[in-house]
């Protein structure tokens, strides 16, 4: 969002590679739970969250590159000025 809306779409970037992160936290004893879809995704949060607690629990959410993760912080801005998915933005009430 901020390279769409700050940068007018100029990209720069260097590629970066993430390891498999479900292999990874399956491989540490860990419980991995991966969501492919937006549509998974209500369900996969509900296994999270209800996740007994025996052991770490890693849940990986897989997204397209272009994809908005919010919150974002835009650069030199503050952690208070941060940007929220625009569904997630208050409206200011009028007195």
């Amino acid at each position: 969002m901020e390279r769409v809306t700050v940068y007018e779409r100029r990209y720069f970037h260097t590629p970066v590679t993430n390891p498999d992160f479900f292999l990874l936290a399956n491989a540490m004893g860990v419980h991995a739970i991966r969501c492919h879809t937006a549509e998974e995704l209500p369900a996969k949060m509900k296994e999270f969250l209800e996740y007994d607690g025996n052991r770490s629990v890693v849940m990986e959410c897989l997204v397209t590159s272009n994809e908005h993760v919010f919150p974002m912080v835009v650069a030199g801005k503050a952690l208070h000025e941060q940007m929220l998915h625009p569904s997630l933005k208050i409206k200011a009430r009028e007195p």
